[in-house]
């Protein structure tokens, strides 16, 4: 896995090289969600509502979709990080907020899952490669079930690991603009092709992807004259209202997670954390009746932090670059 180049989450970027265990880490995991049921989710904010979503089986692999009940924009096709699944878009909640808003903005998106199921990655190599296909039958899936057309544009978003697989996914596909959050390496050999419009999400405090790499890798596109775009997840003070967000957790738990952290000296006199929260040891401050939901709660401290998450913050950010490419 030699040369290949990488991004972050944060401003705009371009592509650097890191070694192959840049995948293998935990930091880059999300969490085995099968047993949730897709209505786990409901919606106490002011988002669009959740969509109603389709599940099938596409060349093998599963699919999960859904569509604006309104005049279609375009596709979005969705890809998982390290360890996930389609239905990560769905059952996350940062996640899921990207999919009600874009939903909500009158785009289709489609969710796939990798191929390989054991290690929940995809497969990054350009043949023989069963993703591709999995991708290719999901739009053909699509047009043939009357749900899009030849002309309906086509665009992609990839965390993390889904974000590397997204970076070649142009290759095969007619994209009409891309957003990489997170992630991908891309081989100076892809580089050299004509990419799509590519927007860029990096971390100032990312643990996988620098954020220094991030930048290098936008200045590559944007010398080339590729459309480029970088946004930066920079700390951000911890709020009782990221908490309310997680499904299950009310308003005045939410309070009592705050209060905890605060009390406990893990954020400072402007609620930003003084440390990362995978060393912190903000399990202990916090109620245990909260601990059901560590992983979510967790999620929400790092994205705060700037680490390695999916942000919703960018999703309007994210459909406005959609939105001025789409129709080129």
């Amino acid at each position: 896995m030699e040369g290949w180049w990488i991004l972050v989450m944060g401003v705009v970027v371009v592509m650097v090289g890191m070694g192959s265990n840049l995948w293998g880490s935990a930091e880059d995991q999300e969490p085995t969600v099968d047993e949730l049921p897709l209505a786990q989710l409901q919606v106490q904010d002011a988002l669009p509502p959740a969509p109603q979503v389709t599940q099938t089986v596409i060349e093998g692999s599963k699919l999960y979709y859904a569509f604006p009940a309104g005049q279609l924009q375009g596709l979005i096709l969705l890809f998982h990080g390290r360890n996930g699944a389609g239905h990560s878009w769905f059952r996350l909640v940062e996640n899921h907020r990207f999919v009600r808003q874009a939903v909500g903005a009158g785009y289709a998106i489609a969710a796939l899952d990798s191929t390989d199921r054991r290690e929940r990655i995809w497969n990054l190599r350009p043949q023989n490669n069963l993703d591709y296909k999995h991708v290719q039958g999901t739009l053909a899936h699509l047009k043939q079930a009357g749900l899009i057309t030849a002309q309906t544009p086509l665009l992609a978003l990839g965390h993390s690991y889904g974000a590397a697989f997204v970076a070649r996914l142009g290759l095969g596909v007619d994209l009409k603009a891309i957003a990489i959050a997170n992630g991908p390496r891309v081989d100076p050999a892809f580089a050299k092709r004509r990419m799509p419009p590519t927007l860029f999400i990096g971390a100032v405090n990312d643990p996988i992807v620098p954020l220094m790499d991030v930048q290098e890798n936008h200045r590559y596109l944007a010398v080339r004259g590729i459309a480029t775009v970088l946004l930066t997840n920079e700390p951000a003070s911890v709020t009782a209202e990221r908490f309310a967000r997680i499904p299950g957790i009310t308003p005045a738990l939410a309070q009592e997670i705050y209060d905890s952290l605060k009390r406990t000296r893990l954020l400072d006199s402007q609620d930003f954390q003084v440390g990362p929260p995978k060393q912190s040891g903000w399990e202990r401050a916090v109620p245990k009746s909260v601990l059901a939901f560590q992983y979510e709660i967790e999620s929400q401290l790092d994205e705060c932090y700037g680490g390695h998450r999916f942000s919703s913050e960018f999703s309007l950010a994210v459909l406005e670059f959609f939105r001025k490419y789409r129709d080129s």
